[in-house]
């Protein structure tokens, strides 16, 4: 009776002397644990999970603690990216907790992979580190169904009030089925615009592709930072991506703009030709279409009227003028590039019309003088006789 009761009180004593710690790593002064929150992680899906580190030591404080975390495959090739954290202190005697969210890479194959924690930092009184590692595996899967926004591209961070903005957008199938019906979707929602195309094919397991949005940006739309919303979805999958784009107002500087003046002379009443070259600024293939306004002082037509250029392409378009007869001096016309009803640039041009009545007016002018000599000179000549 007296050794059973001597066993009992022994054992408890060692279970009190030495903490038992559920740890994925733990020595005789620190332990970690990994505890994952997300079950059955897939691609493209964020990977939830809390570290907790604790110093068993009764006398020390572990102090500039530096924390890495990254994954990794089975042959120990980081995959994504890693994570870090750091803090001053973690006291004897003590824990702490961290969460952490990880974005599960689309682009990689659902298997097992491991999940790394490094932990380096200084005990106390002593100047050397001190590292402990710990791992936890973790099992990613492919789902049935699964959209991944691989990419989002502005061809500028940065758009003028009244242009627009295109966006590329790289979508990829991480699912194991093909998906359907799929839409790609632009939403700025505080300036209340939208944009939103439907992909003409299935998009089949494991494929990518790559479509071109354009936005239009209101003319009256303040100066600002505005959030951009990217989403492609069906009935089975969905992805978001948010983006900033910065608008820039309309100043009126800018509505003042310099007039180019041309060398060209036109002459009234007859058919003139001015070529005006055109670039393609756009990061994306265009269809622009031109227009002549402000002459009232003759008619005028482009030739052509519209052509795609291809992203940095420029060409030549013609722009024909007639002047009215009795049109003279410095005349002056605006020459706008569209695409589709968005403005994309519009100059304002200067030219000089030689009017045909001016001319008309010394011939007739030098006619009647040579007459009135011609009369003046016979007139004194029948006097004679």
């Amino acid at each position: 009776m007296k050794i059973a009761r001597f066993f009992t009180i022994f054992v408890t004593a060692l279970f009190l002397a030495a903490p038992i710690v559920a740890a994925d790593f733990a020595d005789e002064n620190f332990a970690i644990k990994i505890d994952v929150d997300t079950r059955h992680p897939t691609l493209g899906e964020e990977l939830d999970f809390a570290l907790t580190l604790e110093n068993l030591h009764n006398d020390l404080d572990f102090n500039k603690i530096d924390i890495t975390l990254w994954l990794s495959d089975e042959a120990g090739k980081r995959v994504g990216e890693k994570l870090t954290e750091d803090f001053s202190k973690l006291s004897q005697d003590s824990e702490k907790t961290f969460d952490f969210t990880w974005k599960i890479p689309a682009d990689i194959d659902s298997s097992d992979y491991i999940l790394n924690v490094e932990v380096e930092g200084e005990w106390q009184n002593s100047q050397e580190a001190t590292t402990y590692l710990a791992t936890a595996n973790i099992e990613i899967e492919q789902p049935d169904h699964g959209l991944y926004l691989e990419e989002v591209e502005l061809a500028t961070s940065s758009v003028k009030a009244g242009k627009s903005i295109d966006v590329s957008v790289t979508l990829i199938n991480i699912g194991e089925k093909d998906e359907r019906d799929v839409k790609i979707r632009l939403d700025i929602f505080d300036l209340g615009i939208s944009n939103e195309i439907q992909l003409t094919s299935d998009l089949l397991d494991g494929r990518d592709i790559t479509q071109y949005l354009t936005l239009d940006i209101p003319e009256n739309a303040k100066a600002g930072e505005y959030e951009l919303r990217v989403k492609a979805y069906n009935g089975d999958a969905e992805d978001v991506a948010i983006k900033q784009v910065m608008v820039e107002s309309v100043v009126a500087e800018e509505l003042n703009k310099d007039v180019v003046i041309l060398d060209e002379i036109l002459i009234a009443g007859k058919g003139n030709v001015i070529s005006l070259q055109v670039k393609n600024h756009e990061l994306t293939t265009k269809t622009l279409t031109f227009e002549i306004d402000g002459i009232d002082w003759g008619t005028a037509r482009v030739d052509p009227v519209a052509i795609t250029l291809e992203a940095g392409e420029e060409t030549v378009t013609f722009v024909h003028i007639i002047p009215d007869k009795n049109v003279s001096g410095k005349q002056s016309f605006s020459f706008a590039v569209k695409d589709g009803n968005t403005v994309l640039d519009s100059t304002d041009f200067e030219v000089t019309v030689d009017g045909e009545s001016t001319s008309k007016l010394s011939t007739n002018i030098l006619i009647l003088a040579i007459l009135a000599i011609l009369t003046y000179f016979f007139w004194q000549r029948t006097k004679r006789e």
